[in-house]
């Protein structure tokens, strides 16, 4: 299932229209990130206070809101980004408005390891009382290998205790606020519960996070029947050839020799036939060709190759000789009929 890396954590009083950035490093394994943010005022607070997320190069990156749940004056909100752009430092930027007095705040950035980056969050729900019970149902029915995450702020709370199958993720006080979040396995069901020490106003939302399929599709068979053979005379193309194969699409690959990398292309389903430009005259290219499953996302598997085919290229010296007997035959007639 998926698994939360340790995360960075940011927690403090805020003045009114202050912004500030939290600083996050990124694992070369993560497949995913979740930020959650908690807070509370002594004014109600509308909207999401997280602005944007930046990645090194300080370009801002799609952060989905995935759930946002307020309560009176407390407020808790998960956030997610699949796929980050890079490993290294992203930046959640933050920022208060002038019609808060004062804002407790709890933010804290989550690595995601074997996310299902296809699809990787289930519909997020949210919730919100004045009691000492707080519960979230997500919807339908969890995958059993999917982890589902949930945050609870309470304010003027001050303990906690999270349901029997749930792991605590923290249990934190800010000033007035109580933060609170747990993880569950999907096989554990779809409530995430929680008992504080009174009735206070509480706010929680939950999510279901996809775990990457462990199993994935068989990579297809290769090209069947591929041919790769000298273009048109005058062209300086190599044609390729092969039996179709319904729903597959086809890569092509070539290279000068085993010491060039290859370049590639890539042929739509039901094309059987391509030709390479652009090539060296009176060169010889190792040619090849695979199939993959273009339905297959992020478990995209590709056959092996076909027999690499050496084709050379016309041109050269023979290519030129021939162009320009072409030419003289071609005046030589041109004079004969005046």
């Amino acid at each position: 299932m998926p698994t939360l890396g340790t995360p960075t954590v940011d927690e403090q009083v805020t003045p009114s229209g202050q912004s500030w950035d939290t600083v996050h490093t990124v694992a070369a394994t993560a497949e995913g990130l979740v930020v959650i943010a908690h807070n509370t005022s002594q004014n109600n607070f509308e909207g999401s206070f997280i602005t944007c997320i930046l990645d090194p190069a300080g370009v801002n990156q799609s952060l989905t809101l995935l759930k946002q749940q307020k309560q009176g004056k407390s407020n808790v909100a998960i956030f997610g980004l699949d796929t980050p752009a890079a490993t290294g430092s992203l930046t959640v930027r933050t920022a208060t408005t002038a019609s808060q007095t004062i804002l407790d705040l709890g933010i804290r950035v989550y690595d995601v390891d074997d996310l299902d980056t296809t699809t990787p969050f289930g519909t997020a729900v949210g919730a919100g009382a004045n009691s000492s019970t707080p519960s979230a149902t997500v919807g339908g029915t969890p995958a059993s290998d999917s982890l589902v995450l949930d945050a609870v702020t309470a304010r003027l709370g001050n303990s906690n205790t999270q349901g029997a199958d749930q792991t605590e993720l923290y249990d934190s006080k800010v000033s007035t606020m109580l933060t609170v979040a747990s993880t569950q396995s999907g096989a554990d069901g779809a409530v995430m519960t929680h008992t504080l020490d009174a009735t206070y106003q509480w706010a929680q939302v939950a999510v279901e996070m996809i775990h990457l399929d462990a199993t994935p599709a068989a990579a297809p068979d290769a090209p069947t029947t591929f041919a790769a053979v000298v273009g048109a005379p005058g062209s300086g193309e190599i044609d390729c050839s092969w039996d179709v194969s319904a729903s597959l699409k086809t890569r092509i690959y070539w290279r000068v020799d085993d010491t060039n990398p290859w370049a590639d292309v890539q042929v739509d389903e039901n094309d059987s036939t391509y030709s390479i430009d652009g090539l060296i005259p009176g060169t010889t290219y190792d040619v090849r060709a695979t199939h993959f499953d273009p339905t297959a996302g992020v478990d995209l598997r590709e056959s092996a190759a076909t027999t690499i085919i050496e084709v050379t290229t016309e041109g050269g010296v023979s290519l030129a000789i021939r162009h320009a007997t072409e030419r003289g035959l071609s005046r030589g007639f041109e004079r004969g009929m005046r």
